[in-house]
């Protein structure tokens, strides 16, 4: 993957989250079902990137990031939504994604990685939100 190299963002297997947080964590298969980009005035003008599924919003809030271009580009690679001509936002919709969560209540827990449906490929959210 090419956001790798060229940002230095970590990209962990489902063992080595594991791992990181001695093994109380869950998985959850989701799909992305709405993202939202906002520019809020009354905050001076920030930007936020919110990513919400079926029943859970890995990515949310305000201000929460610094470089969108970076963090797009990071989403398309790792979801493999890549197109010569161009990306579209709305493409993400529907995009079948593993989310885990620091605990194995999900309603108590929070997001700590998003990842492939298919490979065994996460990024940490809060590395995400760093770029």
């Amino acid at each position: 993957m090419l956001f790798k190299d060229k940002y230095k963002i970590k990209v962990m297997t489902e063992d080595e989250i594991a791992k990181q947080l001695n093994n109380n964590y869950k998985v959850i298969n989701q799909a992305i079902r709405r993202c939202d980009i906002k520019v809020i005035a009354h905050f001076g003008n920030v930007v936020s990137l919110s990513i919400h599924c079926d029943n859970v919003s890995p990515i949310v809030g305000y201000n929460n990031t610094k470089n969108l271009g970076c963090i797009l580009q990071v989403l398309t690679d790792l979801f493999d939504k890549n197109e010569e001509d161009g990306f579209n936002i709305n493409k993400l919709v529907d995009t079948p994604i593993r989310v885990i969560f620091d605990n194995e209540n999900v309603f108590s827990g929070r997001c700590v990685a998003i990842g492939n449906f298919i490979q065994d490929q996460f990024v940490m959210v809060e590395d995400l939100l760093k770029l």
